[in-house]
C-alpha cells in the first residue's frame, strides 16, 4: 500500500483523486460499473460489451473489472434478501440506493446465477491468457440471464397445478407457461377434463426397465442424447449386457482402447448416467470393459471407412500433449480435423 501510494503521489500533479487510483490499479470507476450493470440488467448485451470496451480503452484490467462485478453483484444480493446498506462489502454509502434497485430489480435467483458465472470466469482467468474474451463471454452470459424469480415463481404455481403466471394473470402466448400445453416425452398426457389428482402419477416418466433384451436400444437413445467425441467413441462399442439390477456393461473389442478411456473419464462417465436415467427413468450405473478375446477386425476382411478413418485420426490428435492441455484448460474437445495443403519447410 505504502509502494502504491508513492506511485501516486509520483504521478499525480497537485492532489490524488479516486480517477488517478483507478488508473493505477487497473479498475473501473464507480460510474462505469453501474453504467455497465444496467446494461446488464436490461440485458442489452452490446451495450454491455460497449461499455467493456470503453472500460478497456481506459486502462481498466479485464479480470479486475470481473471481480468488481461480483463484488457489486453480492452487495445486491444482500439487498435482495433484505440487509439494509449497513451490510454491504463493496458498495460505497453514494451508491447505496442503486444497489438496493439492482437487487430488487434481478431478484435473488438470478444474482446467484450470475455470481456462479463470475465465479467460474475468475477461476478460468487464472489459467488464461485470453482475458478479453473470457470476460466478455461472461458479460454475454449475463445479459442474456432471464428472470430467474418469475420462473421459479411459475414453476411453484406449476407443481400447485396452476397454469397461471406469476403476476395472477393468464401467461401470455409466448411465455415460459405455454409450454405446459406439451406432453414431454415418455410422459402420459391427462384426459381433457380429469379433475387434478395429485395421486396420479401422469406427471412421472414412463419407467423402461433395463433388461438384457432392450440394453442396446437403451444404450443407443443415451447415446443420442450426447455430441462431441464423447458421442463418436460411444458408438465403437461391441456390445451391451446387463451384470445386476441397473447395471449396464460396455464391451469395446480389443484395440479400441481410446474408446473406452474416454467413456471412462469422470465427467464423460457422468453425463451418460445422466443420459441413461433420463432414458430409463432410474440411476443407471455403466462399467466399459475391454474384451481382450477379440482382436480388431483385419483390412482385408473389412476396410475401415472414411467416418472410422476420422474418427481415429482425431483419437490420434487428441492425444497429443498440447490438444489435451488446451481441453483441461478450456473443457473443450477436438470435433473436426482440418489438414493444411502447405508443407513445412
Amino acid at each position: 500500500g505504502q509502494s502504491l501510494l508513492e506511485q501516486l503521489l509520483a504521478l499525480a500533479s497537485n492532489r490524488i483523486t479516486l480517477a488517478d487510483v483507478h488508473g493505477m490499479l487497473g479498475t473501473a470507476s464507480e460510474g462505469r460499473l453501474d453504467e455497465l450493470v444496467g446494461c446488464l440488467v436490461a440485458h442489452d448485451t452490446a451495450g454491455a460489451l460497449a461499455v467493456f470496451e470503453a472500460a478497456l480503452g481506459h486502462g481498466v484490467d479485464p479480470g479486475l473489472l470481473i471481480e468488481q462485478l461480483f463484488g457489486y453483484l453480492r452487495d445486491c444480493m444482500a439487498a435482495a434478501v433484505g440487509c439494509k446498506p449497513e451490510a454491504f462489502v463493496y458498495a460505497s454509502p453514494a451508491s447505496a440506493d442503486r444497489v438496493s434497485k439492482v437487487g430488487s430489480q434481478l431478484g435473488v435467483h438470478a444474482i446467484l446465477a450470475a455470481m456462479q458465472i463470475l465465479d467460474q470466469t475468475l477461476s478460468r482467468l487464472r489459467q488464461s491468457t485470453q482475458t478479453r474474451v473470457l470476460a466478455e463471454l461472461a458479460l454475454v452470459r449475463l445479459a442474456q440471464l432471464d428472470e430467474l424469480d418469475d420462473l421459479a415463481a411459475l414453476v411453484a404455481q406449476l407443481r400447485e397445478g396452476s397454469v397461471r403466471g406469476p403476476s395472477g394473470a393468464a401467461p401470455k402466448k409466448n411465455s415460459p407457461a405455454t409450454a405446459v400445453d406439451a406432453t414431454p416425452p415418455g410422459r402420459e398426457r391427462p384426459s381433457a377434463g380429469a379433475p387434478n389428482d395429485s395421486s396420479q402419477p401422469t406427471d412421472r416418466v414412463t419407467p423402461r426397465p433395463l433388461t438384457n433384451e432392450n440394453a442396446a436400444e437403451i444404450w443407443e437413445a443415451a447415446i443420442g442424447q450426447s455430441t462431441g467425441l464423447l458421442a463418436e467413441n460411444a458408438r465403437l462399442y461391441d456390445r451391451v449386457a446387463i451384470s445386476a439390477p441397473n447395471r449396464l456393461v460396455v464391451v469395446f473389442k480389443a484395440g479400441y482402447t481410446l474408446a473406452r478411456s474416454v467413456c471412462q473419464r469422470p465427467e464423460n462417465a457422468t453425463r451418460l448416467r445422466q443420459a441413461l436415467a433420463a432414458v430409463t427413468g432410474e440411476a443407471v450405473q455403466v462399467e466399459f470393459h475391454l474384451d481382450e478375446q477379440t482382436t480388431p477386425a483385419k483390412p482385408a476382411e473389412r476396410p475401415p471407412s472414411a467416418a472410422e478413418l476420422s474418427r481415429q485420426r482425431l483419437a490420434e490428435v487428441a492425444r497429443h500433449p498440447l490438444i489435451r492441455r488446451a481441453g483441461e484448460l478450456f473443457g473443450a474437445e477436438p470435433i473436426r480435423i482440418t489438414e493444411g495443403t502447405e508443407k513445412p519447410k
